[in-house]
C-alpha cells in the first residue's frame, strides 16, 4: 500500500503468502515488491526505507492479489527464467520448470554432432530447443506445437535470445508437419493423468490442460509420439524425452516396444527420474 516502505511491505505479503500455503513466501515477495519498483529481488535489499508511490504500491497490491488466488509468478509477471535466459509466458504455453533443465543437460553430454539439427515436440515456450541452440552455437532447430499462441511465443523467445536465425517454429500436430531427420530430438509433452491434477499444487492449474494431460495413464503422447517417430530419426539420433517422476519404467516399455533403445535415465536436482534417453 501507498506509504509502505520496501521492508515493511516484503514482511507483509511474505506473512500473506505463508498463511495461504504458499512455499518460497519471502522470495515471492521479494520478486514482487522488487518488480513493482523496477529493481531485481536481490536489490530490494538496498532499498528497504524506499517509500513506495502510489504506482508502484497499486501494481503490488494488483500481483499479489493474484498471487495470494495461487497464480504463480511466472504468469504474474508474464515471464519466466530458464537456463539462465528469460522466457515469455502466454496462457497457450506451458511454465517452463527447472527440473526441464535435465534435459538440456542430457542433450549437451549426449550429443556428438557438432552442428545438430534439433527437432522440439510441444515447443510451448521453446525453452528445450532455444537453450539448446544458445549452448550449441552450429545448431539449427525446429519446434512445433499445436497452438498457434505457442509457435508465434516460441518465435519471439528465440529472437529475444539472439537465436531466432538459427530456430523455425511452427505450427504441426506432432509430426503432420515435419518432413526430415534429426539428430537430437527432445519433447517434454503432456504426461499427467487425469487423477493426478487433483493431487498438485494450486498453481499447476494455471497452465493450459491440453500440455499437462495425456489420457488416463498419462502415457497417451508418448504412444503418439513414439509409435511415428522412426522416420524422422537415423542412427546416432540422440532422443529425450521428459518423464514423470514414476513414468520411468512405463515410457521404457513403450520406447521398447517400438524398438528404441534406452540409453540412459537422467535425475532432476530432486532426484527423481526425469529424462529418459533413447536411440534408434
Amino acid at each position: 500500500m501507498s506509504g509502505e516502505t520496501v521492508a515493511v511491505a516484503i514482511k507483509r505479503l511474505s506473512d500473506a503468502f505463508a498463511r495461504v500455503g504458499i512455499d518460497n513466501a519471502r522470495l515471492d515477495a521479494r520478486i514482487l515488491v522488487g518488480r513493482a519498483l523496477g529493481v531485481s529481488a536481490g536489490e530490494t535489499a538496498l532499498h528497504a526505507d524506499r517509500v513506495l508511490d502510489d504506482g508502484s504500491a497499486q501494481r503490488l497490491t494488483s500481483w499479489a492479489d493474484r498471487r495470494l488466488a495461487r497464480e504463480p509468478i511466472g504468469r504474474i509477471l508474464g515471464e519466466r527464467e530458464f537456463w539462465g535466459l528469460t522466457f515469455e509466458l502466454l496462457p497457450d504455453t506451458l511454465e517452463p520448470r527447472p527440473d526441464s533443465e535435465a534435459l538440456v543437460a542430457a542433450v549437451l553430454e549426449a550429443n556428438k554432432n557438432r552442428a545438430p539439427r534439433i527437432l522440439d515436440l510441444g515447443t510451448g515456450t521453446g525453452c528445450l530447443l532455444i537453450a539448446l541452440l544458445k549452448e550449441i552455437p552450429e545448431a539449427r532447430g525446429l519446434g512445433i506445437d499445436q497452438a498457434p499462441g505457442a509457435v508465434a511465443c516460441a518465435a519471439r523467445n528465440a529472437a529475444r535470445a539472439g537465436v531466432e536465425a538459427r530456430a523455425e517454429f511452427i505450427r504441426s500436430d506432432w509430426f503432420e508437419h515435419v518432413a526430415r531427420t534429426f539428430d537430437v530430438v527432445v519433447s517434454n509433452p503432456p504426461y499427467l493423468s487425469t487423477a493426478d491434477m487433483a493431487t498438485l499444487a494450486p498453481e499447476v492449474s494455471f497452465d493450459p490442460a491440453a500440455a499437462l494431460i495425456a489420457g488416463e495413464d498419462g502415457c497417451d503422447a508418448y504412444r503418439a509420439i513414439l509409435s511415428r517417430l522412426r522416420p524422422f530419426v537415423r542412427g546416432g539420433t540422440v532422443i529425450a524425452l521428459e518423464i514423470g517422476a514414476n513414468q520411468c519404467e512405463a515410457v521404457s516399455s513403450i520406447a521398447s516396444s517400438h524398438r528404441f533403445k534406452i540409453a540412459a535415465i537422467k535425475r532432476d536436482l530432486a532426484g527423481h527420474s526425469r529424462c529418459l534417453l533413447l536411440m534408434p
